[in-house]
């Protein structure tokens, strides 16, 4: 069988909470986990580790393809 691994490391802007919550948004923390939940349901394996020190998210994820 065939894997498909992505591995994204992105840099995490610093955000003003009472703009989003005037413009809608929640939280930066609310926006991520909804698109973890629908990265969860995409792939077998998924990893995000967040790296305060660096302020930058690592996602790493991995399906199981078809023969």
């Amino acid at each position: 069988s065939k894997m498909l691994n992505i591995s994204l490391l992105n840099t995490i802007k610093d955000f003003d909470l009472e703009d989003d919550i005037k413009r809608g948004k929640f939280s930066s923390t609310a926006t991520l986990m909804r698109g973890m939940m629908v990265m969860q349901k995409l792939f077998h394996q998924v990893d995000l580790e967040i790296l305060d020190d660096r302020k930058q998210a690592s996602f790493k994820a991995t399906r199981q393809l078809g023969t």
